[in-house]
């Protein structure tokens, strides 16, 4: 389907000869079970380019009545990547990983280059290691540590234990100083140990700070489950490595109490 979506093809239909000699573009397809149990493509949803802004109307034609879908066609850069952003746009990065995780190799490879850094990183945060490892390669250098500035430093530090030492180097020099130190604190402790495996970016709070203040700084959809779940109370300064450990409390009982 990566592949399909937006091919531009033409449609020879009888019924429908405003369509004649137009470029269209595929927008889904229809498949049946055949006697076999094999599943078929039968039909196609197409929609003619955009006009002065706007898309033309979706037609379904026969399988047989389209032409130009080639293997050449399909591999064309930039096909289907904007309609698959626009279907990734709100969607959860866990959802929208695992729907990149089957597409083509080469769509997945337009489709991260496509993404904006912070969005990249939320995604890339979703899959393996492995994986993670193997998308920086193909961003470039300058890219690849932007986009670990990006990241939670605990999974940059988890993504960069995994790579060799001197790319795993030459990635933290390119990242700014200030995002690099944290990560380079977690590389220092086994992946297997509590430092390796705890982040260095809690929510940290002040003793007198209000819990409308502290509701809104975990409602910050920047955070991750896990972290907004526990805010940790200290004296100043709260940014690590912080003051005096206070205590503990989660955001259920801050909102019991605000009740």
């Amino acid at each position: 389907m990566g592949q399909v979506l937006d091919t531009p093809v033409k449609v020879s239909d009888p019924a429908l000869p405003e369509l004649a000699g137009l470029d269209v573009l595929i927008t889904d397809l229809g498949i049946e079970q055949s006697r076999t149990r094999d599943w078929l493509v039968t039909r196609v949803a197409v929609r003619t380019q955009r006009r002065l802004g706007r898309r033309g109307p979706v037609h379904v034609v026969d399988w047989q009545s389209v032409q130009g879908l080639t293997p050449s066609a399909m591999s064309m850069p930039g096909q289907a990547v904007a309609q698959l952003l626009n279907q990734f746009e709100g969607r959860r990065a866990v959802d929208v990983a695992d729907a990149i995780r089957g597409l083509p190799a080469k769509r997945r490879q337009d489709v991260f280059k496509a993404l904006n850094d912070e969005r990249l990183a939320d995604i890339l945060q979703e899959l393996t290691e492995s994986e993670q490892a193997e998308v920086l390669s193909q961003l470039g250098t300058e890219r690849a540590a932007d986009v670990l500035e990006e990241m939670d430093p605990d999974d940059a530090a988890d993504l960069l234990g995994e790579m060799n030492p001197t790319d795993a180097e030459m990635l933290l020099t390119r990242m700014d100083p200030g995002e690099s130190a944290p990560v380079r604190r977690l590389l220092k402790h086994s992946p297997d140990t509590a430092g390796g495996l705890m982040t260095s970016d809690p929510v940290v709070l002040a003793a007198d700070t209000t819990v409308a203040e502290a509701l809104a700084r975990i409602r910050d959809p920047g955070l991750t489950a896990p972290l907004s779940s526990m805010v940790f109370v200290t004296r100043p300064p709260t940014a690590t490595p912080t003051g005096r450990y206070l205590g503990l409390r989660s955001p259920a009982t801050a909102a019991s109490r605000t009740a």
